[in-house]
């Protein structure tokens, strides 16, 4: 009975293990980057860039129960502090959301330690281009951005507090530096065009019901008035590849 026990509990470490060595297995990318902090995406509630010419603020906001983050963006011309144009709002698209994805969980090319101190001019930090600010749920991040590395679009950043100096990869922080067109959302939908199978048109108090016929993987879709499958409309049917 106690080797029957015995061999049980083994499985079960051995189950555990497994799982949890499949769960914390690094990736590709996590294996060449350094992890600086590693946060909840629920945890960060605001992310904002400012630099010389762009003012950037990312917010999560809640309404009816429901979450989803925004953004706005106010554009300077010549290094004045007079607007170019007036405040542009946006919603947040799948770059943006990848976007908070990788300052909840923070990974950079380099950790360079505390060389920055005496040395910011050669890191063109004695004068930042931008600031970042990562607003928490308990605290804000802070990081002090650039000049480019020879060679490179990534970029030199530097934590205050910490005193620690960075390499971030492009991909983290050019869609901030780009501002709205990186971030916001293009999709206007999330369903394939498959599968609709039927469109009500309203104009002007008239109506009219598109039906879309079944077609094979490959082919054009056909759509035709409802009643009326005799009479294919193909400028509807281009209209809805839009």
């Amino acid at each position: 009975m106690g080797v029957k026990i015995h061999g049980a509990l083994l499985a079960i470490a051995l189950l555990l293990a497994l799982q949890t060595w499949n769960r914390e297995a690094p990736t590709e990318i996590e294996i060449e980057r350094t992890l600086v902090w590693q946060r909840d995406t629920s945890a960060v509630l605001s992310i904002a860039y400012r630099s010389e010419g762009l003012d950037i603020d990312l917010r999560r906001h809640t309404e009816n129960d429901e979450s989803f983050w925004a953004g706005s963006q106010v554009s300077y011309q010549g290094g004045s502090n007079v607007p170019a144009f007036d405040t542009l709002r946006f919603p947040l698209g799948l770059p943006g959301n990848k976007l908070i994805e990788d300052f909840a969980e923070f990974r950079v090319l380099r950790d360079l330690g505390d060389i920055a101190r005496d040395r910011a001019d050669e890191f063109g930090l004695d004068e930042p281009e931008a600031t970042v600010f990562i607003e928490f749920s308990d605290g804000v991040q802070e990081l002090h951005l650039g000049k480019a590395p020879v060679g490179s679009e990534d970029r030199y950043a530097w934590d205050p507090p910490e005193g620690s100096l960075y390499v971030i990869p492009a991909d983290v922080i050019r869609p901030l530096m780009l501002g709205s067109e990186a971030l916001r959302e293009r999709q206007v939908h999330y369903f394939l065009a498959s599968d609709i199978a039927r469109v009500l048109i309203k104009v002007e108090g008239r109506e009219r019901v598109m039906v879309r016929r079944p077609s094979e993987i490959g082919d054009p879709a056909v759509w035709y008035p409802l009643g009326s499958p005799e009479q294919p409309d193909l400028t509807f049917a281009n209209f809805m590849e839009r």
